[in-house]
């Protein structure tokens, strides 16, 4: 970012005023900074005549390719201060430090003094006594310190006021009077140190925490003290973590209202070469705190982090990832050089992390939605010497869940842990470790010894587990061709279903009753000891969900498939079989049948056995039906297939991302769907 306006503001900040002597009034260019001037009445503060002292403008910065919008503030001044001489200005401004500053001993005895004040009462009348020249800014912090804490413990003891209050009401006059002079005490001191220590003493203030009312002495004496606070960071007084502690201050008293936090950008850029190890992790935690000029900050905190990253730890690593998920949240994405150098860092230092911060950087990966092999590869290196936490291995599960990654070392090091540890695991960490390897369609080496433990823990632990939890388990067991009848009368009884029913969330309801349908249908074609379906089909179909990416080929792909396919046959569309549960994994997306096939009914397509050995089904899957790396499908898919050759179809796999790239080939189309329709008739034919 260029030195223009932003840059004077940072060092200077507050001090320069936009006006026909300086500007035109309505656009200003600075060195490359484009301004105009924008009025915004919540950011004005008036002095002691009423008069309007502090403003927002707007500058256009650029850097690069990138424009944005920034809010900087304008300090209204007399034009003689903006000839003043920069170094008597910190000249003075030391001054007033030191002279607000008393020695050891002093302090000493105020604090002896405060702690005899056991009461509210006690303390407003010993404030009363203090001579006026007695009463410095840090005595009167000290004051406001105490007060707040005998307010708070009498907040918490006591809930109703006796005597309607009226005592209160006397008491809150008097209290009001001294809290303002405090205040102002401490506001024209000047020094920052204080400033920002009355900030975050108002922040504590638990008996008006809930009042929001800037008209009140409440609202007053906190807009006065931040804008004050945002005057001095403005100017560049405060350090990187006094600054981070302003903007946690700001987020408290102003909530859901961002519009002080995003002036303080100018603060962060002007100290943003002081960002280092020991306050890095402060600056990330207070990105998502942003809004307008978020990107500015996290900008001067990526590039910070590129210098400093190699010596920091992984619970540092663990706090910034967890502010960047939370930035992600906001809609402000990480840079990719970001998260390759986090995955460099993660690379190179995972052994030397410990359980639980795997387990935080794993999660913060998840939310991130962020992979790369590198990473894969350190997580294996990880599983093989650390194995001793179950939700360690719970995260790193649905980390593969998530990326589809069927990584034989973890998912083999997993189910080892599972074999040993499955009685001590809670219901959460044995859906979250299992689950995956229905969903990635992975039998481990000790298959009987691995489903068994879980069989065991699932049935022993049956009524701890959540309902949608539940429905994941059996459905895992049907990915892995396990069918487990003996859970079958712990499904589908009333209680079971009540506590469904009773869930608060309507898409996890839906979600469930899914995959119910799924398990109802898996065990009523594959086990003979089910005696299904329990669950009933639904009648009048209208519409069902379909990729809408499978809509763009179709066309193209029935027009190729009727040039091979013969007169005799026809060619039909997003099929529902009769017979099958309206989901959409049950949809045939092209299917070759008789040309004269039974009338449909309710929205299904009927086949006689001998109509449906001469069909064969295609089925078109797009890369989120496969593994990560594109070599297996997932479980889903896989069943999907099975039950459609249960049925006595023969089915096809049509990659879809080989035929969107044949497109604009069509003889390369035409010739990969020939040769798949080859091998299908050559293996019915064997049939």
């Amino acid at each position: 970012m260029s030195m223009g306006l932003a840059g004077q503001l940072a060092n200077r900040g507050g001090k320069y005023l936009f006006s026909a002597a300086i500007a035109p009034p309505n656009l200003c260019v600075c060195r490359g900074w484009r301004v105009r001037r924008v009025a915004t009445s919540s950011l004005v503060l008036h002095d002691d005549r009423g008069r309007e002292e502090l403003k927002h403008t707007i500058i256009l910065s650029q850097n690069g390719r990138h424009i944005q919008e920034l809010p900087v503030i304008v300090r209204r001044a007399k034009m003689s201060a903006l000839c003043e001489d920069e170094g008597s200005s910190s000249e003075d401004d030391r001054n007033t430090v030191s002279e607000s500053q008393p020695d050891e001993q002093d302090l000493k005895e105020l604090h002896g003094v405060l702690k005899s004040c056991r009461t509210l009462k006690h303390l407003l009348e010993l404030v009363w006594d203090v001579p006026a020249n007695e009463l410095t800014p840090v005595v009167s912090v000290e004051i406001l310190r105490k007060l707040i804490e005998l307010e708070n413990n009498q907040h918490y003891r006591r809930k109703t006021p006796p005597n309607g209050g009226a005592e209160d009401r006397d008491k809150n006059s008097s209290r009001d009077a001294i809290v303002c002079s405090l205040l102002e005490t401490v506001v024209a001191s000047n020094d920052p140190k204080l400033i920002l220590e009355s900030l975050k003493i108002i922040t504590r203030d638990m008996s008006r925490a809930a009042s929001r009312n800037n008209n009140s002495w409440v609202g007053y004496y906190r807009e006065r003290l931040s804008h004050e606070a945002l005057i001095l960071a403005t100017d560049s007084k405060f350090l990187i973590s006094e600054l981070c502690e302003i903007v946690h201050a700001f987020s408290y008293i102003y909530k859901d209202d961002a519009d002080l936090i995003d002036l303080l950008w100018v603060g962060f850029e002007a100290k943003a070469g002081d960002i280092d190890p020991s306050n890095i992790v402060e600056v990330f935690r207070t990105l998502p705190l942003f809004k307008k000029s978020r990107k500015v900050v996290l900008g001067h905190a990526e590039i910070a982090f590129l210098q400093v990253c190699w010596s920091l730890n992984g619970a540092a690593i663990a706090e910034i990832m967890a502010a960047l998920q939370a930035c992600k949240e906001v809609g402000q994405n990480p840079s990719d050089r970001l998260l390759a150098e986090i995955s460099n860092w993660i690379a190179t230092n995972i052994d030397a992390v410990s359980e639980a911060e795997v387990v935080d950087i794993v999660a913060a990966l998840c939310g991130l939605d962020y992979n790369s092999p590198r990473i894969v590869q350190s997580l294996e290196k990880y599983v093989k010497t650390h194995n001793k936490s179950p939700e360690l291995f719970a995260n790193i599960m649905e980390y593969c869940s998530k990326f589809r990654l069927r990584s034989p070392t973890i998912l083999e090091a997993c189910a080892v842990h599972v074999i040993s540890n499955s009685t001590i695991m809670s219901p959460v960490v044995l859906k979250s470790i299992f689950s995956p390897y229905g969903l990635l369609y992975y039998h481990p080496i000790q298959s009987a010894s691995f489903l068994d433990a879980i069989e065991k823990s699932f049935s022993e632990n049956f009524v701890r587990f959540r309902p949608e939890d539940a429905a994941d388990i059996v459905l895992a067991f049907i990915f892995l061709r396990r069918y487990p009848v003996q859970f079958v009368s712990k499904i589908f009884n009333s209680n079971f279903l009540d506590r469904l029913d009773s869930c608060q969330n309507e898409e996890t309801i839906r979600s469930t009753q899914t995959k119910l349908k799924l398990f109802d249908m898996a065990m009523t074609l594959d086990c003979d000891d089910y005696n299904g379906p329990l669950l009933p089909r639904e009648t009048n179909v209208r519409s069902m969900w379909v990729d809408k990416r499978l809509t763009k080929v179709m066309h193209t792909v029935i027009a190729s498939l009727e040039k091979s396919a013969g007169s005799r046959c026809k060619i039909s569309q997003f099929v529902l079989m009769s017979g099958m549960p309206a989901v959409s994994l049950y949809i045939v997306d092209i299917l070759l049948h008789p040309s004269s096939p039974s009338p449909q009914q309710e929205g299904r397509l009927t086949l006689t056995q001998e109509e449906r050995k001469s069909s064969i089904a295609f089925l078109i899957h797009v890369p989120e039906h496969y593994c990560a790396h594109m070599d297996h499908l997932t479980g889903p898919q896989e069943l999907r297939h099975h039950h459609f050759q249960k049925l006595g179809l023969s089915t096809v796999k049509l990659r879809y991302d080989l035929m969107n790239r044949y497109l604009s080939h069509p003889r390369s189309l035409d010739r990969y769907l020939q040769e798949s329709l080859r091998a299908a008739r050559e293996k019915q034919a064997k049939q």
